[in-house]
């Protein structure tokens, strides 16, 4: 390959989020990295970490990456600078994902993906490892597009993909629970896809490399691991028992409809309301009616088309939406929570560009007003700038925030409901 202008300008990019490392090396969240530094002790050796009395809420593969790495850097710097690496090599993906649209300037595309202030203050910056679970993401929609290619071209896809896409969605669901949500999407285009091969032993064969995928490192780091017998399936049980209060109160500071009517963040979301509803309740039903409305649309809509841009995008549109629809309708969601909805809409506005009346003018206006306001609100947490006496607290802030969004999610509606009636 010949080098380009435009690659210098790539190059460019990339590096910016380890310029920026470099230029606020003092800047990162002390709670969150702090705790990463205090779960060292705990992981000598590294296989008991779980049955210790350490908190220690991450999966094993995120632990790895968070406190493992810290430990064995030990330093903030190196650390941060480890984290930046990531959003570069992110940057290389999407720029790759966007070889497979056929877009002009790829290159300022990817500009704008690094340049998201959400992506910048909610991944490196703060000192937290959702930009790594985006990285595992990134290379699914890689793998699953040229599945898809390959299936327009007629051409076989190798086991070793299938293999891939097993391992990779044990690294994300075993990197943060967060992870699970995005993954249900792609799970429903995977099984899209073999429902769509002709040979029924084919298509069950190469699920069966894809659960091998999964299973080998699965049942290799629990063997590996020691937990106490309470937890008698797998680690992640524990996980998920020690995140389960997160829903018990109006919200984590993050971007809920709940934060409009309880000016009390901390209020308890179990109160009930109406009948026997509570917040919690009513949360998790909007959430559940909605979402199953959003795949029942993917599902229908996945079979209009057999380009690789149109089935990314539409998969990419859903995932954005299913991220915001849980954001602002359960309780207890945290200011990060909406980390990747601005990425995968980046990727869906690309992908589905072509459809003819689906984005309007005034749509990038209020995406792009929707990613600047969001990302402030993180970067104002993340510098406490919306803080009282160290406390978080619900500001006015948040409630034009949470608005916002809900006009976006109201906008995004309609768009799913359009996508391919045209």
């Amino acid at each position: 390959m010949k080098f380009k202008p435009h690659h210098l300008f790539l190059l460019l990019v990339i590096l910016i989020p380890v310029v920026l490392r470099f230029l606020f090396p003092l800047t990162y969240h002390g709670f969150d990295v702090g705790t990463f530094e205090k779960w060292i002790p705990s992981t000598t050796p590294f296989y008991n970490v779980y049955a210790t009395d350490c908190y220690c809420n991450y999966p094993i593969i995120g632990l790895f990456l968070s406190t493992g790495v810290l430990k064995l850097v030990g330093s903030y710097f190196l650390f941060f600078l480890y984290l930046a690496l990531f959003e570069s090599f992110n940057a290389l993906l999407f720029y790759r994902l966007l070889g497979f649209f056929q877009v002009n300037n790829k290159w300022m595309y990817t500009l704008l993906f690094v340049s998201l202030p959400s992506t910048i203050s909610g991944g490196a910056l703060w000192g937290q490892i959702d930009h790594i679970g985006l990285t595992f993401l990134l290379i699914l929609l890689l793998i699953i597009a040229q599945i898809y290619q390959n299936n327009c071209l007629g051409k076989t896809t190798s086991r070793w993909h299938y293999l891939s896409i097993g391992v990779l969605f044990y690294l994300a669901i075993f990197t943060k629970q967060l992870l699970i949500f995005p993954l249900i999407p792609i799970g429903i285009a995977i099984l899209l896809i073999l429902y769509g091969r002709k040979n029924l032993k084919e298509a069950l064969f190469q699920f069966a490399i894809m659960l091998a995928g999964f299973l080998i490192p699965f049942l290799a780091f629990e063997a590996w691991l020691s937990y106490p017998d309470t937890y008698s399936l797998t680690h992640y049980q524990r996980i998920l028992e020690n995140g389960s209060d997160h829903m018990d109160i109006i919200s984590g500071n993050g971007i809920t409809i709940w934060q409009l009517f309880y000016h009390n963040l901390e209020h308890p979301s179990t109160e009930k309301i109406i009948a026997f509803l509570s917040p919690k309740h009513i949360g998790l039903l909007l959430t559940f009616c909605f979402s199953s409305w959003l795949f029942f649309q993917y599902i229908k809509k996945s079979f209009l088309s057999g380009t690789v841009a149109f089935q990314i995008g539409l998969l990419c549109l859903v995932i954005a939406v299913f991220n915001l629809t849980f954001n602002l309708f359960l309780t207890g969601t945290h200011e990060r929570y909406l980390f990747y909805f601005y990425p995968f809409l980046i990727i869906a506005f690309l992908g589905l560009r072509n459809q003819p009346g689906l984005f309007k003018p005034y749509d990038i206006i209020l995406f792009f007003i929707g990613s600047i306001g969001y990302g402030l609100f993180v970067l104002a947490i993340l510098k406490g700038w919306l803080k009282v006496d160290n406390m978080h607290v619900n500001t006015i802030y948040h409630k034009f925030i949470t608005i916002g969004h809900l006009l976006i999610f109201t906008r995004l509606l309609f768009i799913v409901r359009k996508v391919g009636n045209s």
